[in-house]
Parts: structure tokens; sequence; C-alpha cells
């Protein structure tokens, strides 16, 4: 197997492995708040990600990652706006980059309010 397609191997992996661990985190981010045993990892994933939005404009997991897809296969374009290539792998071309982004923000928003909510029911 020449080196450069164990590179390109080797970069894809990676970037599954990256993209595995994006949706464990949206997991926790839509159901951690229900489990008070997950509450803490819930809350640190929430700020991280809030931080995040907030501080960069975009997740530092989803740009390694697709980094990483660009490395592998250059000839890949995922536009300006990360979020919005997965959203149309799912629904294609019914969203534009500004529904993604809002939709995006108001879960997280909710994610937020869910949180509050359940801290005020804790005992």
């Amino acid at each position: 197997m020449p080196s450069s397609h164990k590179s390109r191997t080797l970069y894809n992996v990676v970037a599954d492995l990256l993209f595995g661990i994006h949706l464990i985190i949206v997991g926790i981010l839509l159901l951690g708040w229900l489990n008070l045993q997950v509450l803490p990892v819930y809350s640190l994933a929430l700020t991280a990600t809030l931080l995040s939005e907030a501080l960069l404009g975009y997740c530092p997991l989803t740009r390694w990652e697709f980094a990483l897809r660009r490395k592998a296969n250059p000839s890949i374009s995922y536009g300006k706006n990360y979020l919005s290539y997965y959203a149309y792998k799912v629904v294609p071309n019914t969203l534009s980059d500004a529904q993604v982004q809002v939709a995006a923000r108001l879960f997280l928003l909710l994610s937020l309010v869910a949180l509050v909510y359940r801290l005020t029911l804790s005992p």
C-alpha cells in the first residue's frame, strides 16, 4: 500500500473518530439534562459549546475534522459553514446556512433552559 494512501486512510479514520465524538457530545446535549448522573458532563459539554460559539463562532472539533478530511481528499469543498454540510446530508437543499445557524443557536438556548430547569428541580 503506497504511503500516501496510508496517510489518507489515517486522516479519514481520525476524522471519523472526531465525528463520532461529536455525535456523542450532541447526544449528551440532547438528552443529558434528563439524567442527574450525567448532569455534570452535560453542564461541561454545554458550557464548552456555548463558549466555543461565543468566542470562536465555530466548534474546534468540526474544524479539525474537516481539515483532516481535506488532507485525505483535497478536492472536497465544505463551503464556509461546516454545520450546514451535515444538515444538507440529512435534508438536502432545504435549509440555508442562516437557517442552520439559527437552528443551532436555538438548540443551544433550549439546552441552557433545560439545564437551568433541571438544576431548579434538583434536591
